[in-house]
């Protein structure tokens, strides 16, 4: 297995190394320095990020960022530039039991969990974060640092920007142009166009007053 440094020492990270280390061999973990509080993460070396390049030379390692989505992915944003600034080079995680076809324009540093699902003709910047069961539907292009959750779909010929945060089983329509840093809630429906540091939140579903077993009696099954 290749070697990878991992960048976050959060929960997060533990999540996707889960993942990772299936296929790399993680000789360590990076933070930056006054978020470096012990000498290892997850069972590994943890380093801090400002003397990294000292350790661990550019010309021979790659990394990946395991950051989730604060400051809208700004962080992320910020730890890939840092990362880029000292000539490091990242990979690209696509699980095996993600369906990606060959046809894809990809960039780095992008994380595709299991049974994500990437149609043809799509386009995928960098530090993008899709969680299982994600849908990229085809001739999407998007941009960096989105995080797409569990379930979310994007729909066919939409155009994505920068930045945004898709929550689980959210929706966009097909055609849609997506602007930048906006937040999609859990289960919301987009279409049209969206511009920039927008917030979309669903509904909550409707408590009724009626206890479970009462309330199937009035639905039919062939039980």
């Amino acid at each position: 297995m290749k070697d990878l440094l991992v960048f976050g020492n959060g929960n997060i990270s533990k999540i996707l190394s889960h993942y990772l280390e299936k296929n790399f061999n993680i000789i360590a973990y990076v933070a930056f320095k006054k978020y470096v509080s012990s000498k290892k993460f997850n069972n590994k070396p943890l380093f801090a990020a400002e003397t990294i390049d000292k350790k661990f030379s550019p010309k021979k390692y790659k990394f990946i960022t395991t950051i989730g989505y604060f400051e809208m992915n700004g962080v992320r944003k910020k730890i890939y530039k840092f990362l880029k600034s000292k000539n490091y080079k990242f990979i690209n995680y696509i699980d095996k039991n993600a369906n990606v076809p060959n046809d894809i324009k990809i960039g780095e540093n992008n994380i595709l969990l299991d049974h994500v699902s990437i149609n043809p003709k799509t386009f995928l910047g960098n530090g993008n974060i899709f969680w299982s069961n994600s849908v990229i539907s085809h001739n999407v292009k998007m941009k960096d640092f989105n995080w797409v959750s569990s379930g979310s779909i994007i729909s066919g010929e939409t155009t994505v920007g920068s930045c945004n945060f898709f929550g689980s089983n959210s929706v966009v329509s097909n055609n849609s142009l997506i602007g930048n840093n906006t937040f999609f809630g859990a289960g919301t429906l987009i279409s049209g166009k969206i511009g920039n540091n927008n917030t979309f939140i669903n509904s909550k579903s409707k408590r009724l007053k009626i206890k479970s077993t009462d309330f199937l009696k009035y639905i039919k099954n062939d039980r």
